[in-house]
C-alpha cells in the first residue's frame, strides 16, 4: 500500500466491482474541488497493472467532468493481497462515519463485500454494517439487488429506513409500480398508496401493477396530479367510504350558505349532527341568515342523522 499520483486517464472508471453508492454526482463536492483544485486521495486496486477504483468514485467522476485527463490523481494503491476484509470494511465504514449511509446503500455495500470477500460469513458482514440478520430481511436484501434504479434513487434521496423499505417491498411488486415515483414524490403518501394497492390486490385478485396501470389509463386525458392519483387509489380501496364522503360533500355544497356562514359535518360518518357557524356583523346579515336557514331547514334535518353504514 503506497501513496502516489496516477494520471486520471489511466484509472479504469468503467469497472464498478467495488461501487455501492447510488449516485456519482455530488454538486457540493464538485463545487469544492473545482474551487480548490484539490482532491483527497482515492483508493485504487492494481489488478493486471490496471488501477481499479475501490473508494472515490464520486471524486473520480468530478475529475473526469471538470479536469484534464492528465490530472495527477492522489491515490493510495493496493495490491490484490492488500485488499483484506478489514481494510475494505474500514473504507466503507469511513463513508458511513462521514455521512450516515442510507439503508439502501448499506445493503448494496453488503452485497459488494459479500461478492469480494466470499470467505467471510454473511452474519459477520451484516453485523459490521449494522444490518438485521433475519430471514425476513435476507429476502429483502435479495429482492433489492434486482430493484429498478429509480427506486434505489428514491430510497437514497429520502434516506428511507430499512423497516419502511421492507414494508413496501413486502406489500407489492415495486418493479411494476415505478410509475408512482413520477407522480407521488413524497414518502408518506407514496407508502400509503402502496399499502392501499396491496390491499386492493389481495381483495380483487389483480396485481398492483395492473391496478395502477388501469387507473393511469383512466386519467390519461386529464393532467395527472399526485392528489388525483392518490384519491383515486383511495376510492378503489374504500369504495363505500368514498361514496359517502362524496355524498356529504355534494349535500354541503347544495346548501350554498352565505359567505359569512360555514356548515360542517363529520365526513367519516361516525358522528351525527351538523355544525353551523355564522359571523353576523349587521342586521342585514341576520335577515339573510334567517332567510337562508328557512330555505335549507329540511336539508339540514336530513344531515343530522347521516351515518356511514358499513
Amino acid at each position: 500500500m503506497k501513496l502516489t499520483h496516477i494520471p486520471l486517464k489511466h484509472i479504469h472508471r468503467e469497472n464498478t466491482d467495488f461501487r455501492y453508492r447510488t449516485y456519482l454526482t455530488d454538486e457540493s463536492l464538485a463545487h469544492t474541488m473545482k474551487n480548490s483544485g484539490l482532491c483527497d486521495p482515492v483508493y485504487l486496486l492494481i489488478k493486471d497493472k490496471s488501477p481499479l477504483i475501490i473508494d472515490g468514485f464520486k471524486r473520480i467522476h468530478v475529475l473526469s467532468k471538470h479536469f484534464p485527463s492528465s490530472f495527477p490523481v492522489p491515490a493510495v494503491t493496493l495490491e490484490e493481497k492488500e485488499l483484506t476484509w478489514k481494510t475494505h470494511l474500514a473504507l466503507v465504514l469511513n463513508q458511513d462515519t462521514r455521512g450516515a449511509l442510507p439503508f439502501i446503500e448499506k445493503v448494496s455495500a453488503y452485497q459488494m463485500l459479500k461478492k469480494n470477500h466470499i470467505i467471510r460469513d454473511d452474519a459477520e458482514i451484516l453485523r459490521a454494517l449494522n444490518l438485521p440478520d433475519r430471514a425476513d430481511y435476507h429476502k429483502i436484501y435479495t429482492y433489492l439487488t434486482d430493484l429498478p434504479e429509480a427506486w434505489n434513487r428514491f430510497f437514497t434521496d429520502h434516506t428511507v429506513p430499512g423497516r419502511r423499505i421492507k414494508t413496501m417491498c413486502e406489500a407489492v411488486d415495486l418493479k411494476a409500480c415505478v410509475s408512482l415515483l413520477n407522480i407521488i414524490p413524497g414518502l408518506n403518501r407514496l407508502e400509503q398508496a402502496i399499502i392501499m394497492l396491496s390491499e386492493i390486490e389481495k381483495r380483487e385478485g389483480i396485481s398492483a401493477g395492473n391496478i395502477l396501470q388501469t387507473l393511469l389509463d383512466e386519467l390519461h386525458n386529464d393532467p395527472i396530479k399526485a392528489e388525483h392519483v392518490f384519491m383515486r387509489i383511495r376510492e378503489i380501496r374504500y369504495p363505500l367510504r368514498s361514496r359517502y364522503e362524496k355524498k356529504m360533500d355534494d349535500a354541503l355544497k347544495a346548501l350554498n350558505p352565505p359567505h359569512f356562514v360555514s356548515v360542517q359535518c363529520d365526513k367519516n360518518g361516525e358522528k351525527p349532527g351538523t355544525q353551523i357557524i355564522a359571523t353576523i356583523q349587521n342586521p342585514q346579515d341576520t335577515e339573510e341568515f334567517l332567510t337562508w336557514y328557512e330555505k335549507v331547514r329540511e336539508s339540514i334535518k336530513k344531515l343530522l342523522n347521516e351515518r356511514l353504514e358499513l
